[in-house]
C-alpha cells in the first residue's frame, strides 16, 4: 500500500481550512436568519384490542400537551400507558378515559395498558341515600340511588368492597354491612372486606341499623380536655368544640342495641364503666364515632355479637368481663390500610383468596408456622401431585396465634380436600396450648384487616386477648405519621416478593445470616396429652368434614437447640408419632422427625426459614411422604406425578 507524501498531506490540510472559512464567511454575511419553524409532529396512540380512540394522530408542536378520549368496550379497563414521558390517565364514567401527555418534544406513538379482568360493583343504596361526596368518586351513578365500581381481578382475584361512608346516608341509621339480598337473607359482606364478583357483577345491598332511642339512654356531655389535644397536635376546630356524649347507662330492653352516633348533635365517643352491665341485648352495634370503651362497660351482659369500626382507639378485654357468651366480632373498615408497610404477614388476606377462590375442586392444604411458608416449593409439589388437588400453602407465622388462623381456614376446607399440618414442636401456639392473642399477633392483624370478613369465622370464647391485641394493632397504625396509600401485596426493601402462585415464598434464598434471631429447643414435655386438647378438637372439626388430616414433621435447626436436649430427635420422633397418632380426626403422622433435622448453615435469616437449596430438598421428603400416604389411601391414579 502506497503512503501520501508529506507535501500531498500539506495541500489537503490547506484545501480543508480554505472550505471552512468560506463556510464562515457566508454563515456571517447571512447575519441573524433563523432555520424555519418546525411545523409540528404527530403523537398516536396504537390501536388495540378493547378500545377506540377518538381525533387519534394528533399534530403538535414542540413543548405541547396532546389529549386523547379513549372509548372502552364493556369489561375492559386502561390502567396506564407505554409512555416514557409525563402523562395522566382519568378515568370519566361508562368506560371513557382522558390520557393527556405533557411537554413532548418528539414524535410518539403510544400503546395504552389495558386489563380484560373488570368486574363491576353496583352498591345499593337500599332505603339510603347517595351522598354529597359520591361525586368526588371514580364511580357511574343512577337515579335508582346505585352506583357501580369498576374492580380490575387480574391481580388480587377478591376485590375490598367499599366502606360505603362516602357513598349513602340515612338519617338516624348506622350502615352495617353490604348484603347479595336486599333483605339481608344473602351473604353478609363487611364494609371493606372482599367478595367474589361473578364475571355478570354483582349488586350490594346497604344493610341499615336503626339507631335505638335516645330515651334509653343516660349519658352526659364532655369536654375534651387540654392534654387529650395536646397529644393530637392540633387545634380543636369542629363545630362542636371538642364536646362529645359519654354514654353511662343503658336502660332499654331490646335484643339488638344500635347506640346512635350522635346525641343532641354531638358525637357519641365514649361508653363509660358499667354502661352495660347485665345487659341482655345479644348483638350490640357500636356507632363509628365512637373512640373509647371503658373497662367493665359490658360486665357479664348477654351479648353473643359485637359490631365495631377499626377507627376507635380503645376498646379492652377488660370491658366484657364476664362477656361468657360473646363469640363473633364483625369489624368494619374506616382506617387505611397498613399492614403493607409493617409486615410481610399482610398477604394473609391474599393466601386465603387462594383458599376461597379454589372452593370446589379437591385441594391441598399445606398450614403450619413460617417453616412451611419458607420452605414448601409450592410449584414442586403442585408439579408432583398433579392437576387432580390444588395446592395452597398456609403457612404464616408460627409465634402468632394458631388457634385464630385455623378457625379462619377451617370453613373453606371440603370433604375430600386434605389438610397437611407441619406444626413447630417449639411453638406453644402451633400446638394450641396457648390460646391467648397477644401483641405478637400484629402479624395476623396486619393481614386480617385487608379483609376483617376472615375473623368472623373466629370463635373468641375460648380466645383471651383478642380485644387488647386489636386496640394494640390500630394504636401502631395511629402511630404512622403519613398514611400510607393502599396496597395489598408485601414487597421488601430488596424488592422480594413473599406470595406465589401457591401462597409460598417465591424469592431466591441463597445467603445465610450471619446471626439468627430466634430460638429453637426439642422439649419432651410439650406433649403432655393435656396440652393437645385443643388441638385434638380442631383436627375432629376438619375431619368431620370429610378432609383427611396428616401429620408431618416441621424444620428443626440441631444447631441452635440447647445441648442438654440435642440427643432428644428419636424419642421426640417416638413421642410426635404416638400422640398425634392418636388424636381424634388424625388420618396419619406420615413422616420421621429425624428427617427434618438441618443445621444453620441451611438458613437464611431464622431457625425456620430455609435457603432455597434446603427448601428444594426439604419439599423432596415431603412430596415423598404425601405421595405414599395417599397411595395408602386410594387417591393417587397414573396421572399423577411422582
Amino acid at each position: 500500500m502506497k503512503r501520501a507524501c508529506p507535501s500531498m498531506v500539506i495541500k489537503r490540510i490547506w484545501l480543508f481550512l480554505a472550505t471552512a472559512a468560506a463556510a464562515l464567511l457566508l454563515m456571517s454575511c447571512e447575519g441573524t436568519k433563523t432555520l424555519p419553524e418546525s411545523s409540528g409532529f404527530t403523537v398516536s396512540i396504537e390501536e388495540g384490542e378493547g378500545f377506540r380512540v377518538e381525533e387519534n394522530g394528533l399534530t403538535i408542536r414542540p413543548g405541547e400537551s396532546a389529549s386523547f378520549t379513549i372509548r372502552t368496550k364493556s369489561g375492559y379497563m386502561v390502567t396506564g400507558a407505554d409512555y416514557p414521558g409525563t402523562y395522566t390517565l382519568h378515568s370519566l364514567q361508562n368506560g371513557i378515559y382522558r390520557l393527556t401527555v405533557t411537554e413532548v418534544n418528539y414524535p410518539a406513538r403510544i400503546r395504552l395498558n389495558l386489563t380484560d379482568k373488570i368486574r363491576l360493583i353496583t352498591y345499593d343504596a337500599n332505603g339510603g341515600r347517595l351522598s354529597g361526596d359520591i361525586t368526588a368518586l371514580s364511580c357511574t351513578t343512577n337515579a335508582d340511588n346505585t352506583c357501580t365500581f369498576s374492580c380490575d381481578v387480574s391481580g388480587q382475584q377478591r376485590p375490598n368492597t367499599e366502606t360505603g361512608q362516602n357513598l349513602f346516608v340515612r338519617d338516624g341509621y348506622t350502615l352495617v354491612s353490604w348484603n347479595t339480598m336486599p333483605d339481608g337473607s344473602g351473604s353478609r359482606i363487611g364494609l371493606g372486606s372482599r367478595v367474589t364478583i361473578p364475571g355478570t357483577g354483582i349488586t350490594l345491598y346497604a344493610q341499615w341499623a336503626c339507631w335505638s332511642p335516645i330515651s334509653d339512654f343516660s349519658y352526659r356531655v364532655e369536654e375534651k380536655n387540654l392534654s387529650d389535644t395536646e397529644k393530637d397536635g392540633i387545634q380543636d376546630t369542629t363545630a362542636t368544640g371538642g364536646r362529645h356524649i359519654v354514654i353511662t347507662r343503658y336502660k332499654g330492653s331490646a335484643d339488638t342495641v344500635v347506640i346512635p352516633e350522635t346525641i343532641a348533635s354531638l358525637p357519641v365517643e365514649e361508653i363509660d364503666t358499667y354502661a352495660f352491665l347485665r345487659c341482655k341485648a345479644e348483638t350490640i352495634i357500636l356507632p363509628k364515632s365512637l373512640k373509647t370503651v371503658k373497662t367493665d362497660a359490658f360486665a357479664s351482659a348477654a351479648l353473643t355479637s359485637l359490631v365495631l369500626y377499626d377507627n376507635i382507639e380503645a376498646i379492652p378485654d377488660s370491658a366484657f368481663t364476664g362477656c361468657r357468651n360473646l363469640s363473633t366480632l364483625y369489624i368494619n373498615v374506616m382506617e387505611p390500610h397498613y399492614g403493607y408497610y409493617f409486615r410481610r404477614e399482610s398477604v394473609y388476606a391474599n393466601k386465603m383468596d387462594l383458599l376461597i377462590s379454589s372452593q370446589g375442586k379437591r385441594k391441598i392444604v399445606f398450614y403450619g408456622g413460617c417453616s412451611m411458608w419458607y420452605n414448601l416449593d409450592g410449584p414442586a409439589m403442585q408439579e408432583a401431585v398433579g392437576p387432580n388437588y390444588q395446592v395452597i400453602n398456609l403457612g404464616l407465622n408460627g409465634l402468632s396465634s394458631s388457634i385464630v388462623q385455623m378457625e379462619i381456614l377451617l370453613p373453606f376446607l371440603e370433604s375430600g380436600d386434605i389438610f397437611f399440618h407441619t406444626p413447630e414442636l417449639s411453638s406453644a401456639q402451633q400446638l394450641l396450648t396457648n390460646r391467648e392473642m397477644s401483641g405478637n399477633d400484629d402479624k395476623i392483624w396486619a393481614g386480617v384487616e385487608y379483609n376483617y370478613d376472615l375473623f368472623r369465622n373466629v370463635d373468641i370464647r375460648d380466645i383471651s386477648g383478642v380485644f387488647d391485641s386489636l386496640t394494640l394493632w390500630l394504636d401502631k397504625k395511629d402511630l404512622r405519621v403519613v398514611k400510607p396509600p393502599y396496597r395489598t401485596d408485601y414487597e421488601d426493601e430488596s424488592g422480594n416478593h413473599y406470595l406465589d402462585e401457591t401462597g409460598s415464598i417465591a424469592f431466591l434464598r441463597d445467603t445465610p445470616a450471619e446471626k439468627l434471631v430466634d430460638e429453637t429447643d426439642l422439649d419432651l414435655p410439650q406433649f403432655r396429652e393435656a396440652n393437645l386438647t385443643y388441638l385434638a378438637a380442631i383436627y375432629r372439626k376438619i375431619a368431620q368434614k370429610g378432609v383427611l388430616v396428616y401429620i408431618s414433621g416441621a424444620v428443626i435447626n440441631i444447631d441452635n437447640v440447647p445441648e442438654e436436649n440435642q440427643g432428644n430427635v428419636f424419642a421426640m420422633n417416638t413421642l410426635f408419632r404416638q400422640k398425634f397418632g392418636s388424636l381424634p380426626g388424625v388420618t396419619a403422622v406420615i413422616s420421621n422427625l429425624q428427617d427434618f433435622v438441618y443445621h444453620s448453615s441451611d438458613m437464611y435469616d431464622t431457625n425456620y426459614h430455609m435457603l432455597s437449596v434446603a427448601q428444594t430438598a426439604n419439599t423432596k421428603i415431603w412430596i415423598r411422604d404425601l405421595l405414599a400416604q395417599m397411595e395408602k389411601d386410594g387417591l393417587t391414579d397414573p396421572g399423577y406425578g411422582t
